[in-house]
């Protein structure tokens, strides 16, 4: 495929207690749209990073809004000149984020959302705000947040452990 290829991403906590069935739905409809990149489904909710054709992309987030439980996911739109991924895979997950932690429900209870310009203003104002970066030691390579402290993991479900520490 040559020529701009649109990228999305997206996820939201939501009990997901049909994943077989969504698993062989979302299969059958990534594969007519021709989109390639990974949907993961957990019982905790879905997370997707998809890229192709930009009506594709169009026809797979109609079918989501089809749905109640991902009707209004926030959606991430990039663009680059090449397909990034090499087929579609569809998973089931036990977590979408593997902390290892089952009393954990993101979908019941989560902290409130802060807006990007009301972060920086609270790190501007001198706010007392501990950042903590919880990605992977190669993510961290890549680069990292002024002042965030590095909890020096190799894999977020890692995180448990050490922010005990």
């Amino acid at each position: 495929m040559s020529g701009p290829i649109t990228n999305i991403a997206g996820y939201r906590f939501v009990d997901l207690d049909d994943r077989d069935r969504l698993q062989s739905v979302f299969r059958s409809l990534c594969a007519d749209l021709g989109l390639k990149g990974t949907i993961l489904l957990a019982p905790e909710g879905i997370n997707f990073f998809l890229a192709g054709p930009a009506t594709s992309l169009d026809g797979f987030t109609r079918f989501l809004e089809d749905d109640e439980r991902f009707q209004g996911i926030p959606v991430k739109t990039s663009f680059t000149q090449y397909q990034p991924f090499n087929r579609m895979n569809v998973r089931k997950k036990t977590e979408i984020i593997s902390v290892g932690l089952d009393h954990i429900r993101p979908a019941d209870a989560t902290g409130p959302e802060i807006e990007p310009k009301a972060f920086k203003a609270m790190l501007d104002q001198g706010e007392p705000v501990h950042v903590l970066d919880t990605r992977n030691d190669y993510e961290l390579r890549v680069g990292t947040f002024e002042n965030a402290i590095d909890l020096n993991i190799r894999t977020f479900r890692a995180f448990p452990e050490a922010i005990k520490r």
